[in-house]
């Protein structure tokens, strides 16, 4: 991709990405203006206003700046970090022009109305609510207060004082401080064959000019400080914050490289010990944040609370056990390349691509900054990573717990104290051929094709000549829809399991081969089909087909790896008993799929659990992989001809005697209709799902839904406009359209605040009602269509996101052309007859359940 950067006849900075195939756009425009800088009275003003922005122009009202981009189908969104602010759009490339114009008039042309202040409140404090609800986020508030340093200290999202007491002179004063050409890049990406358009159209706009933003330098308390808190959680968190170097460092890319060979995937030492060998985590990780002058390491660790002596016992003893031991050049490599990898990945999306020079120029003063550190860290060698731990480990522990409510108390300080210690200790003590068969060519996609290995077998190639990645997935027919719940996870429980090593191979060897070549090996279940996917790098596609296969054909099914994900999946139903959400979703589900599996978690129930076992993994996989139908599917550069041989060769080593099916032919579920329920939940925010049964895919009914969920999503739509931001009842509502192959339904889902709740209720009734009423206007209906197309240009992108696009259909006979027929089906609707259909689907028969507090 080119680079053009240059400074606007009114000095506006400036940055062009031409990518001459893409046929998106995006545009990002960038400012070093954050959190960070603010004072204390104005807490949460820089994200506060980001919101404001979006209420519009003189050129763009309101209403008009997300409708006009969503009405062709764009994206149009923001946000706020310490030391930046982003406002973006992602849009076709046909509406590059009109998408910079929106972007630039809303920012550098904002009106700032006090009839908007109040109202954005309220959506703001919605979004305060739900991140003090949220238990991974009131865990950073707390590390935050902690020791974080002064700018570092508060919540982005600011406080419930500040929030409610913002004014237009706080908003402007912020905004003319820092919102200015020093401080500030606009960043156009896509097919620039227009370029001499766009430098115009950015020479007509103006910021004005002023000082660089100075950033507080991020540097931890020197004192260690500790924390234990509680929430309403079913595990315990134990995090570990350590001073790291600043970005421009030499050694940051080294402490990132060792903090990863220690914490990061199932091969490093802490996983393996405190997961896969003892059980005792459910989780852990290490990363880095970094700030514009500094940065922050951590350690995460979540498990069982009756755990907690152990952990803190063992987790210095590990640390001190893994820097004796030390790394290797394989364990280098296997990071190293992961993050290389993700460098490459990044180039096959141009918004990634984008961001990645944004965040470089807001953050660290240099598009090119991370350029700077890949070459920093190809230089490591595997003995820095221990040096580096050494000095990580030496530096001030600051150590927060979150314990379940109840229990914090039960947790002295001295313990946490006495862990800093021994980790400090421990840190210091190691201071040193395809025309052969039957072919079907896309219609729409040249580069896409299906061929039919044997019955029941086909492969689907896409050709992606360019592309220096692969993806490659097989879909075989089974999932939730064949379960009981006997039965139930048992597809999901084989997903988990299935690549845990193979005959001839143990999932250790095969997990560092993996990762040495930044390459990711997954089962998955879904509701009508499960499999394998593998996406790498091209240059080891024969290497890791071979796992592929293998993996497919000749799982182990270790036992003691399933008896480790058995314990995971049963905390993971213990923790999700306390998870509003997820129970919102569940009873809403045994409403509309009754009599069905589709009602069924997905992961299984205790019970089924219990009587799962390894023997009975193994029959089933191997009886789907002999009387199943599967989809092969390759989206990546290498031709036809050697992936057909590959994929036959595959296919001989299976005893196939296939047993065709048709899952459009099962039993249909028994939809319950008019059904409240309610369930306590000691909660700040009120979580509901109003909605019913709907239709199956390829149905003109379900094509119906999506004109209509479409119609009221994003931020121009009326649900978003009423409820959210005119209204202040929430910051989370959006209808959901679900449909599978042999069910679907319709509603909308809202999270608000309990004192709103009946105003909340009555407004989505009100809103449903209208169009039940009136149905939707010809104007809307015929921008829906747009925005329709314009969505799936905007979602279809990476290799991996067209072999899941391909897949799906082709297994279940829909044929390669499914989704585009599909766009055209929704083309071709008439008005009259989606508003008839509204009139009938929308009258009445609806669902209603409450998660929150019910007095």
């Amino acid at each position: 991709m080119n680079t053009e950067h240059f400074k606007s006849t009114n000095g506006i900075n400036s940055l062009l990405i031409n990518s001459p195939n893409s046929n998106i756009v995006s545009i990002q425009f960038w400012f070093k203006a954050g959190s960070s800088l603010e004072a204390t009275e104005h807490h949460g003003i820089a994200h506060f206003l980001e919101h404001m922005f979006f209420k519009g122009s003189q050129k763009y009202p309101a209403m008009k700046i997300a409708k006009t981009v969503e009405s062709f189908g764009g994206e149009i969104n923001a946000f706020t970090s310490f030391d930046y602010t982003c406002y973006y759009i992602n849009a076709p490339l046909s509406h590059a022009k009109k998408s910079l114009d929106v972007l630039l008039d809303m920012v550098c042309n904002p009106l700032f109305l006090k009839e908007d202040l109040i109202p954005e409140r309220g959506v703001v404090f919605e979004e305060y609510l739900r991140s003090v609800d949220n238990p991974s986020q009131y865990n950073f508030f707390k590390i935050q207060q902690a020791c974080f340093p002064k700018g570092y200290k508060h919540p982005i999202l600011g406080n419930e004082k500040t929030i409610k007491n913002f004014n237009l002179s706080q908003l402007k004063k912020f905004r003319s401080s820092f919102y200015n050409k020093q401080n500030s890049m606009i960043i156009l990406a896509g097919n620039l064959a227009a370029k001499k358009e766009y430098k115009n159209l950015i020479n007509k706009y103006k910021l004005p000019s002023g000082k660089k933003s100075d950033f507080p330098e991020f540097k931890l308390k020197s004192a260690p400080a500790f924390n234990i808190h509680e929430k309403p959680v079913n595990q315990a968190t134990l995090t570990l914050n350590i001073q790291a170097p600043d970005f421009s460092d030499a050694k940051a890319a080294q402490e990132d490289l060792a903090l990863n060979a220690l914490t990061f995937g199932d091969m490093s030492p802490l996983y393996k010990y405190f997961i896969d060998e003892t059980s005792l985590a459910n989780g852990l990780s290490g990363s880095t944040m970094y700030f514009s002058k500094g940065g922050i390491h951590f350690f995460r660790m979540s498990f069982p609370e009756k755990n907690l002596s152990k952990i803190l016992r063992e987790l210095p003893n590990q640390i001190q056990k893994c820097l004796k031991a030390g790394f290797n050049q394989d364990d280098l490599d296997r990071i190293r390349n992961q993050y290389m990898a993700s460098k490459v990945y990044e180039k096959e999306s141009i918004e990634s691509f984008a961001f990645a020079m944004g965040h470089g120029f807001a953050q660290n003063g240099d598009i090119n900054s991370d350029e700077q550190y890949v070459r920093t860290m190809e230089a490591v060698h595997p003995n820095d990573l221990i040096s580096s731990l050494s000095e990580i480990f030496s530096r001030t522990v600051h150590i927060t717990l979150q314990m379940p409510e109840g229990l914090s108390k039960s947790v002295k300080i001295d313990s946490l104290k006495d862990l800093g210690k021994r980790i400090n200790t421990a840190g210091s003590k190691v201071k040193k051929a395809a025309t052969k068969f039957k072919v079907s060519q896309s219609k729409y996609d040249q580069s896409a094709q299906v061929i039919e290995l044997s019955k029941g077998v086909k492969l689907i190639h896409r050709h992606n000549p360019l592309s220096d990645t692969f993806a490659l997935h097989c879909f075989v027919k089974g999932g939730l829809t064949e379960e009981t719940p006997a039965t139930n996870g048992i597809y999901n429980m084989m997903s988990k399991n299935i690549t845990y090593g193979y005959e001839g191979l143990d999932y250790d060897d095969l997990k560092k081969d993996l990762e040495k070549k930044a390459s990711y090996l997954n089962g998955f279940s879904g509701r009508n089909a499960y499999g394998l996917t593998l996406q790498g790098l091209s240059k080891y596609n024969d290497s890791l087909f071979k796992h592929f296969e293998n993996t497919l054909l000749r799982p182990s099914f270790s036992q003691d790896k399933f008896l480790l994900e058995r314990e995971l999946i049963l905390r993971t139903l213990h923790i999700q008993k306390q998870d509003p959400v997820k129970q919102c979703f569940l009873n809403f589900s045994n409403l509309v799929f009754k009599d069905h599996p589709y009602r069924l978690e997905m992961i299984g129930n205790e019970e089924s659990l219990q009587k799962m076992s390894v023997k009975k993994l193994k029959d089933l996989h191997r009886k789907n992989m002999e009387t199943k139908e599967m989809v092969i599917t390759y989206c990546g550069n290498y031709p036809v001809e050697i992936i057909a041989q590959k994929c036959q060769k595959l296919v001989s080593e299976i005893k196939r005697k296939p047993i065709l099916s048709n899952h459009f032919n099962r039993k249909a579920p028994k939809p319950l209709y008019n059904q409240n329920i309610e369930i306590d939940f000691e909660r700040e925010q009120t979580h509901l799902m109003l909605g019913k049964a709907a239709f199956r895919s390829n149905t003109k009914e379900d094509a119906f839904l999506k004109i209509f969920t479409t119609l009221l999503s994003g931020q121009s739509s009326e649900l978003f406009l009423k409820v959210r931001d005119t209204k202040g009842l929430c910051y989370t509502v959006q209808p959901l359209h679900n449909s599978s192959i042999e069910a679907g339904y319709w509603g909308i889902y809202m999270g608000t605040s309990t004192e709103k709740y009946n105003e909340a209720i009555k407004e989505l009734k009100k809103i449903i009602s209208k169009y039940q009423k009136r149905g939707v206007s010809k104007r809307d209906f015929l921008m829906v269509k747009e925005m329709i197309y314009g969505q799936n240009i905007i979602n279809i992108q990476t290799n991996d996101d067209y072999a899941y696009f391909y897949s799906v259909p082709v297994l279940h006979d829909l044929g390669l052309d499914f989704s585009y027929k599909t766009l055209e089906k929704i083309k071709s609707v008439k008005h009259e007859d989606l508003n008839n259909f509204l009139k009938e689907f929308l009258d009445g028969g609806w669902n209603l359940v409450k998660i929150g507090k019910t007095n």
